[in-house]
């Protein structure tokens, strides 16, 4: 189900029905995979990441995943954006352990980001995104584990620390409208 949320909240949220099927072998593909720590400030500490390879989409667990995510994209793209024709630029994933965060940041030269919260534990911190037309408002989509956000890459979104001991693990992907 996609859920619209009104304009000036700028994003839309929809559930991975597969998410059940896919979760624990791309789990296993990712701890396989040779990312890196980020360790930056206080404000950007990411236990493994593979941004550096954002744009190589034979990676095993994009390959997985690609074919199962896009025809959601699409689909929510098509109903509620009126956008006929978004491409995946790069795609990366996040684990983070306890106190793990990811600081306010937007990403650049593209239009749209997306978020795939693979492993979300119950208490877990979602993605908080500063509003556009609201001076000063911050709101969190109301996710859940197999889910996804999608929202203009402009806006200001962070990872607030991760207080439990379980890892979050998180995809992040960009796009284009073409």
């Amino acid at each position: 189900m996609i859920n619209f949320i009104p304009f000036q909240d700028h994003y839309i949220t929809f559930h991975i029905r597969e998410h059940n099927l896919i979760k624990d072998e791309i789990i296993q593909l990712i701890e396989r995979e040779n990312g890196k720590s980020v360790n930056e400030s206080s404000d950007y500490i990411v236990t493994k990441q593979d941004y550096e390879n954002s744009f190589n989409f034979e990676r095993e667990y994009v390959q997985l995943l690609l074919p199962v995510i896009k025809n959601y994209i699409q689909r929510a793209f098509n109903e509620y954006m009126f956008l006929s024709n978004c491409t995946i630029t790069n795609i990366w994933y996040h684990i983070y352990s306890k106190n793990d965060t990811y600081g306010w940041h937007i990403h650049d030269s593209v239009n749209w980001t997306g978020i795939y919260y693979l492993k979300l534990p119950k208490h877990a911190p979602k993605t908080d995104i500063k509003s556009l037309v609201k001076k000063n408002k911050v709101f969190t989509p109301k996710v859940k584990e197999g889910d996804v956000v999608l929202f203009p890459a402009h806006l200001h979104h962070r990872s607030k620390h991760l207080n439990t001991d379980e890892q979050k693990i998180s995809i992040v992907f960009n796009l284009v409208n073409k």
